[in-house]
């Protein structure tokens, strides 16, 4: 039976997922701070995060629902004026189902609020569950990832979806924040409400600027091998760039891949030869064989 040895305990530690903190994200997060703090109106406003596959947009939701926890609040029992505990939950987030289903997405909500309910269970008794478990626990941010997805059904399943959405936000007085990729802008846009509720961010790709190298300046620190790999010199950082085609998940999973490379080897710093070494394809090409499967 194998042992791990330090190596295999700093290769784990080096693929756990990590924050790595930059301009782009520190702003949208300061965004979803003040939908936070917005005062509850019927009309919340809301935010719609564009940009493409592995490009960081469910990280930043991720984030920002590990910055709010459910915690426990002291509270008063208007009928026995007697003080007591209960939990609150400001900020979740769900994945959109697979395709737009108003079942579908009650049930997300309740598992994600860990209410029991019966899944052959009508669509009415699963919408009282969902306001009545968000409204106890105060839910004021609602963050539906994969947004897209409402595409993949039918155009009457989309308004149908969408106009659950608007009446859970009106009902809760909550703001819905949108995580998707392009074609999520369409379908905000495809209802004139909700396309006037929503500002929108986009999440471009990576390009070599300043802002490129400081974002690499922090990966390596996180991944700390024992010797300084020095990212952000010119050769090294442009060719992590064109191996990732500028998407940071992709830029971080070379990163990752040439540091386990490196312990491995013995080295403990990445270089280009590290990165001809490690086994690569990049997205696009990977899209083009997953097409001819």
């Amino acid at each position: 039976m194998k042992t791990f040895d330090l190596n295999d305990e700093r290769i784990l530690e080096i693929q756990k997922a990590k924050w790595i903190g930059y301009s782009k994200a520190n702003e949208v997060i300061k965004m979803l701070e003040e939908l936070l703090a917005f005062p509850r109106t019927h009309r919340m406003p809301n935010l719609l995060i564009i940009g493409d596959t592995n490009n960081g947009k469910t990280l930043i939701g991720k984030r920002f629902e590990s910055m709010n926890p459910p915690r426990f609040v002291d509270a008063i029992d208007p009928q026995s004026n007697t003080s007591y505990q209960r939990i609150v939950m400001e900020v979740m987030m769900i994945q959109c189902p697979p395709v737009p289903s108003e079942k579908r997405l009650y049930i997300s909500i309740l598992d994600k609020l860990h209410v029991p309910y019966k899944s052959s269970g009508r669509v009415e008794y699963l919408q009282s569950a969902v306001i009545g478990g968000m409204r106890r626990l105060g839910v004021k941010i609602l963050i539906l990832d994969e947004l897209h997805n409402i595409l993949l059904g039918s155009s009457a399943k989309q308004r149908e979806f969408l106009q659950v959405i608007k009446f859970i936000a009106n009902e809760l007085e909550l703001s819905i924040v949108g995580s998707g990729t392009n074609d999520a802008f369409y379908v905000v846009n495809s209802d004139d409400q909700l396309a006037n509720r929503f500002d929108k961010v986009i999440l471009g790709k990576w390009k070599y600027d300043t802002e490129y190298l400081r974002m690499l300046a922090s990966l390596e620190k996180v991944i700390a091998l024992r010797e300084p790999s020095n990212l952000i010199e010119e050769k090294l950082a442009l060719k992590i760039l064109e191996m990732s085609e500028g998407l940071l998940g992709e830029i971080v999973k070379i990163v990752r891949k040439a540091a386990v490379h490196e312990i491995q080897s013995g080295r403990e710093k990445i270089t280009l030869k590290t990165l001809s070494e490690i086994s690569w394809n990049a997205p696009s090409i990977r899209r083009s064989r997953e097409l001819l499967r």
